[in-house]
């Protein structure tokens, strides 16, 4: 369950695109929503500047209006739809901040756009997303600039929300199948969530070993694609096993072949976007190179640079290795 989202803004209507799918999610759980504007610091204004200090005060006193007054309109607009707002206001570095506030104010998820910026250029959210969702501890909802927020209203009809959650057999990659059932749930509704695990057998593992009398490319083709079926349908056994009965969702299984995870991760995204008419969220666990059979951070950093659409990220870094995926935790909404 999602009781705390935090949305950082910097004033721009390009990081106000992560509103809408954040209130969503705060109607669902009835969360509370924490908005911070980060104020440039006086470092960044003196570049900016070098007139008189006179000069440099008033556009430091300014600013600091202007982003109450803009931080009270978004605040009030979010009570006004039955939805609880903290604002908040900070000055100083704004990925530092986000990550210390998040961990401050116990928030379970960060919702915000991927670019933006304001008249100074003080924030240039690509690379302010990409340090928070590599650094936070809480799960990070990247919404991309330029498209649609995720919706179940289209003009044919309905639809679901799906995540495709890649997984790599590790149980750290697990860790993410909760969050990700909630937040589905909580985007589709009043449909069911939907989750599609999907793991991705890299072609080096079979293809130009050398041959022998046994042991051919086939064989091994056929032997690695059978244990990852055989893995992603005990995990889903286990989902449909412990998912709480009032959090429906539907589950589905794949496995793909590509010679590169990330690529191959966007296209079957995009194949299920135009042949199953979904609107999907790509979902994944971040960490450090090798600890994973598949550096999963770097695949994170490349869907980052790479993927037109939204991104759901956790890097875990209290999990280790060993532990189980602890799949009970998924959330039972509260709803009037």
């Amino acid at each position: 369950m999602f009781q705390r989202i935090l949305i950082p803004l910097d004033g721009s209507q390009r990081a106000e695109q992560a509103l809408p799918t954040a209130a969503t999610i705060a109607r669902f759980f009835q969360a509370t929503v924490i908005l911070l504007r980060v104020c440039p610091s006086d470092t960044e204004l003196l570049w900016t500047i070098s007139n008189a200090p006179r000069v440099f005060s008033d556009v430091l006193e300014q600013e600091i209006q202007q982003a109450d007054t803009y931080l009270s309109r978004i605040r009030a607009a979010g009570e006004q739809e039955g939805i609880h707002t903290v604002a908040l206001r900070r000055q100083g570095n704004p990925a530092r901040l986000i990550l210390e506030v998040a961990v401050a104010y116990r928030c379970d998820l960060i919702v915000m756009c991927s670019h933006g910026a304001t008249g100074l250029k003080r924030w240039v959210l690509g690379s302010v997303a990409h340090h928070v969702s590599r650094h936070s501890t809480t799960s990070v909802l990247i919404v991309r600039e330029g498209t649609e927020a995720p919706t179940i209203h289209h003009a044919e009809g309905v639809r679901q929300i799906s995540i495709q959650i890649a997984l790599d057999g590790s149980p750290l990659a697990e860790t993410i199948i909760p969050a990700a059932i909630d937040l589905s749930a909580a985007l589709s509704d009043p449909l069911p969530g939907k989750i599609r695990l999907i793991q991705v057998v890299e072609q080096d593992l079979f293809a130009g070993r050398q041959q022998t009398e046994n042991e051919n490319e086939q064989h091994l083709r056929r032997h690695f694609l059978s244990q990852a079926h055989q893995y992603l349908q005990a995990v889903q056994r286990r989902i449909a096993m412990e998912m709480p009965a009032t959090v429906p969702c539907d589950l589905e299984t794949e496995v793909v072949v590509g010679q590169d995870i990330a690529s191959t991760l966007l296209e079957q995204a995009s194949l299920h976007e135009e042949e199953d008419e979904e609107d999907i969220i790509l979902a994944l666990v971040t960490r450090s190179r090798g600890l994973s059979r598949w550096a999963v951070g770097s695949v994170a950093d490349r869907l980052l640079t790479w993927a037109h659409r939204p991104l759901f990220i956790r890097c875990p870094s209290s999990f280790s290795l060993s532990e189980p995926s602890t799949l009970g935790e998924m959330a039972v909404p509260t709803k009037d």
